[in-house]
């Protein structure tokens, strides 16, 4: 679960929850220099899905993510 801290005060208006492989892919982006293609090997070996869907469901989830300002 994901939500804004700005002065030691919690904004509970927004809050982004994730299953478990988001996850795992937010904590990799959280720790800098991913590329979209180390994230879908990280996927595709992790879970074993085929690297069309990974990329396509990756990309999708990336898309969304930008769209709230998480990342940029």
């Amino acid at each position: 679960m994901i939500v804004e801290v700005c002065d030691r005060h919690i904004n509970m208006s927004d809050v982004y929850s994730m299953n478990k492989t988001a996850a795992n892919i937010w904590e990799r982006i959280d720790k800098g220099g991913c590329t979209f293609d180390e994230l879908l090997e990280f996927i595709c070996d992790t879970y074993d899905v085929l690297k069309d869907k990974a990329s396509y469901d990756l990309k999708k989830l990336l898309e969304e993510w930008e769209s709230y300002g998480l990342i940029y």
